[in-house]
């Protein structure tokens, strides 16, 4: 699924899926570098995802 996630206020492009049935995987591009999180569930690994970008680019 794709999802829209919001970086300093400017969206990206996000692709999140289940890995198993506790864990989610979160993909997307960043500044032309990939970011891959996971966590428990989808609304967890997109706030990772948000977290590692914003850590990247602040």
């Amino acid at each position: 699924m794709e999802r829209s996630v919001l970086v300093w206020g400017k969206p990206y492009s996000v692709s999140v899926s289940p890995k198993s049935k506790s864990v989610w995987v979160a993909v997307g591009d960043y500044m032309s570098e990939s970011i891959r999180t996971q966590d428990r569930s989808e609304a967890a690994a997109l706030k990772r995802w948000r977290e590692a970008a914003q850590y990247k680019g602040g």
